[in-house]
């Protein structure tokens, strides 16, 4: 029996699984003839088949973000785009700097600090179309923030 060539287009699990049994029983039929789907042999056959398919797979899906019409990850699409020389900006956070007002009652000749209120982090603020959250608790009682910020 002349010996021949691996077949390489062979990607799909059942044409890569008959591949290997035409290999084995090619170049070792002494060794390993028992081709029966029960058997050990097939068993590790199947799993080699599997792995050949998953590889194609990936293979494919793979260059398939390399193209730009068939590309379906956001990622990829920008990745060529910036290769084209498109400048796409990324999204940039806005800050600003909110004044909150508090009315204390008095006690004695200074306000009652017991009825500070604390802004708790997260809290949300509109203004000019944006929404803004702060980053911190804002505890009106102690006169700075954790970041040394006078309150």
């Amino acid at each position: 029996m002349a010996n021949q060539g691996i077949n390489y287009t062979a990607r799909n699990f059942a044409d890569i699984r008959a591949e290997l049994i035409n290999m084995v029983r090619q170049y070792y039929p002494d060794i390993f003839n028992d081709f029966n789907d029960a058997s050990v042999g097939m068993m590790l056959l199947e799993l080699n088949a599997a792995v050949g398919d998953m590889l194609s797979v990936n293979t494919d899906r793979m260059f398939q973000e390399t193209q730009i019409d068939y590309a379906q990850e956001r990622k990829s699409v920008l990745s060529m785009a910036r290769t084209f020389g498109l400048k796409i900006p990324g999204k940039k956070p806005s800050v600003t700097i909110v004044d909150f007002t508090v009315t204390l009652p008095v006690l004695g000749d200074t306000f009652d600090i017991s009825y500070a209120p604390v802004i708790k982090g997260g809290s949300q603020v509109s203004g000019g179309g944006k929404i803004f959250e702060t980053t911190e608790d804002i505890d009106f009682s102690n006169p700075f923030t954790i970041g040394g910020v006078p309150n």
